[in-house]
């Protein structure tokens, strides 16, 4: 909703309309007015393009919208309104990360390419993709914070960078031999900062 000093320029998100005479009230900054007058706005084109969320079997891409084969092309510019969850802290997703921003059956699915309809309430994504066991998620990632932290321990006395090199290295052998696919493994390693991490590690253990 954009906010000028006698009008407001919005988008319906329901089959609710203002009327004439009508006393609104905007949550956000607290604003209250009586409708004088509603033009109408532009036509709504959704139905010309389908939405890519950006969810993938092992990650979270960009989301964005394809139109679709054989719709006319738009000729100005485009008012996308969207609904989104926003990324808090931790490295994976459960049913856990949706407390407080909408019910437990609102919780969306994600339709996937190899596996169909999942119920995101019922699973956990992480680095590796969907887990149908979240809590024991869990518990592999507590242990593999351990394994984490043995290896650093035992590293010779290298840099920080040098330390980083050797953990992915490390960790690229053992999840080929997990079997993890190798597109997977180069998505990780790519938005990972594994100097970061020693340097967190060796804090931790100076402590």
């Amino acid at each position: 909703m954009i906010v000028q000093a006698t009008q407001l320029s919005f988008v319906y998100e329901n089959e609710s309309r203002f009327e004439v005479g009508e006393n609104i009230s905007l949550k956000t900054s607290g604003i209250f007015a009586t409708v004088t007058a509603v033009t109408p706005g532009d036509r709504n084109i959704l139905k010309n393009f389908d939405l890519d969320n950006g969810q993938r079997d092992s990650f979270y891409d960009i989301g964005s919208i394809v139109r679709k084969p054989g719709a006319l092309a738009p000729t100005g510019r485009l008012l996308i309104t969207f609904s989104f969850f926003s990324h808090g802290a931790g490295d994976y997703f459960s049913v856990d990360s949706y407390s407080g921003a909408v019910d437990y059956d609102a919780i969306p699915s994600f339709d996937s390419p190899s596996k169909g309809k999942l119920e995101l309430k019922y699973l956990a994504l992480a680095h590796f993709g969907i887990h149908d066991k979240p809590y024991l998620l869990i518990e592999n990632a507590k242990e593999s914070i351990e394994v984490w932290i043995k290896f650093v321990t035992n590293l010779p006395n290298l840099s920080d960078d040098e330390a980083a090199k050797v953990l992915t290295e490390w960790l690229v052998s053992n999840y080929k031999f997990l079997g993890i696919d190798e597109n997977t493994i180069e998505n990780y390693i790519n938005n990972s900062h594994f100097e970061m991490q020693i340097q967190g590690i060796r804090n931790y253990l100076t402590k």
